[in-house]
């Protein structure tokens, strides 16, 4: 059971193809929209979705009819604040170009959630935000890059 996926898609030609789905909830707000509709604070990097369905696959380690919730940032989910922190820190190009900006807003609910049972029977440690939105944004922003060159 995962939390909003965020990360690359290996699907996408075009920067607006990863305007779809969980990973348009995280661009949304990062390209300048006022989001009013609140979203759960619990994210999970796309690899890490992968990883845990692909282990889940093991009789060794699952029992059947067994579920797991796949989230990072602990028991109070991702902070979503630092999208905006990132992308400040390391996007500032994207921001001149007017592509990203830094006064959207996207408020969240809080939601506290253990995923601790799913990172114990995995063995893996679930990738927190700043490492989801940056795989998001270097793929976006090198798509734009491409699209700015062919017009």
């Amino acid at each position: 059971m995962p939390s909003l996926i965020i990360g690359h898609n290996e699907l996408a030609k075009k920067s607006k193809d990863l305007n779809t789905g969980s990973n348009q909830q995280a661009l949304r707000h990062l390209c300048g929209e006022n989001v009013s509709t609140r979203l759960p604070s619990q994210t999970v990097y796309i690899d890490d979705v992968a990883k845990a369905h692909a282990l889940s696959l093991s009789t060794e380690k699952v029992a059947k009819t067994q579920n797991f919730l796949l989230s990072s940032g602990g028991l109070t989910g991702s902070a979503w604040y630092r999208a905006l922190e990132i992308v400040k820190e390391e996007y500032m190009d994207e921001v001149k170009r007017g592509w990203l900006t830094l006064d959207g807003e996207q408020p969240i609910n809080r939601v506290l959630a253990d995923a601790g049972k799913a990172e114990k029977v995995f063995g893996i440690k679930f990738a927190e935000f700043g490492k989801q939105i940056r795989s998001l944004l270097d793929q976006w922003a090198q798509l734009r890059t491409k699209e700015a060159k062919l017009d």
